[in-house]
C-alpha cells in the first residue's frame, strides 16, 4: 500500500491550502503533501520533504493527527498520515516539485481558509477522509498546536 504524508498547516487562525484547478475537474482544495519515497528516514521526513518541494515552506514540530485509508477513483486506497504543524515561512516562488513542470497537473495556488467547521464545510478539500477529521476536530487541532 502506498502511503502519503498530508500537512495541516496552521498560520495564525488559518489552514493553509492548496486551490487546484486541473483541466476537466472542477476547482478544489487540497492539504499539502505527498508520497513517501523510499529514502525519506521516516513521515516527518517525508512531510518536510514534500512542504519544501511543493512550498519552500519551514514548519515547526509536526503532530500526528490520524492516518487513514482514502480511496481513489482509479481504485487505489494510500494510506494517508495526516499532520498538523504551524508554518514558519514559506516561499512559492522557490517551489521545486516534479508536479509544477507538468501542465497535466494544473494549476497550484496556495490559499488560506479560516480552521473553522463552517469554512471547511463551505469548501471542496482534498482528501475528503481527512478532511472529515479536520471538521469534527477543529478545536482539537487548534490546541494541539
Amino acid at each position: 500500500m502506498k502511503e502519503r504524508v498530508r500537512a495541516a498547516l496552521l498560520e495564525g487562525d488559518n489552514l493553509v491550502v492548496f486551490r487546484r484547478q486541473r483541466p476537466g475537474v472542477p476547482v478544489y482544495w487540497a492539504l499539502p503533501g505527498g508520497g513517501v519515497e523510499p529514502e525519506d528516514a521516516d513521515l516527518v521526513a517525508a512531510l518536510r520533504r514534500e512542504l519544501d518541494e511543493e512550498m519552500k515552506a519551514e514548519i515547526g514540530e509536526p503532530v500526528l493527527l490520524t492516518s487513514r485509508e482514502t480511496p481513489y477513483a482509479d481504485g487505489k486506497s494510500p494510506l494517508q498520515h495526516l499532520f498538523a504543524a504551524r508554518l514558519i515561512s514559506l516561499d512559492f516562488a522557490k517551489r521545486h516539485g516534479p508536479e509544477f513542470s507538468d501542465p497535466s497537473k494544473g494549476e497550484y495556488a496556495v490559499e488560506r481558509i479560516p480552521l473553522t467547521k463552517e469554512a471547511l464545510t463551505d469548501c471542496r478539500l482534498f482528501p475528503p477522509e481527512l478532511a472529515d477529521y479536520l471538521r469534527e476536530h477543529v478545536d482539537e487541532v487548534s490546541r494541539i498546536l
